[in-house]
């Protein structure tokens, strides 16, 4: 079974319509700000014929002024978008519930 490790190159298409841009302008634009990337990355990436790599999803985001959550939503691995939710719920829990212990020690009834 062959697995297809782009979790970002639709919705790299997709944005860049969006936005009205050729791939050739978009690769422009991450030129502009370090990322070395030509059209025809760009074209592979959103045919899927190869993955960007980690520095590549870095700069999307960035030149698309998007978080990355939106830039992985709905890509080919769903479990991944699924487990970022869930870690994002843990950290909010965890910080309300730091907060709250740190409040009760500061008023000298932790544990109590």
């Amino acid at each position: 079974m062959q697995h297809n490790h782009n979790v970002v190159g639709q919705n790299v298409a997709k944005i860049r319509r969006q936005r009205g841009w050729t791939q050739e302008e978009l690769a422009a634009k991450l030129q502009l700000i370090g990322c070395n990337i030509t059209p025809q990355i760009i074209a592979n990436i959103e045919t899927l014929h190869f993955p960007a790599t980690d520095a590549q999803i870095a700069f999307f985001p960035e030149i698309f002024r998007i978080p990355v959550e939106k830039l992985i939503k709905g890509a080919i691995v769903p479990h991944l978008e699924e487990k970022m939710v869930s870690d994002k719920a843990h950290e909010t829990n965890y910080k309300k519930c730091r907060r709250s212990r740190c409040s009760a020690s500061q008023r000298g009834d932790a544990g109590q």
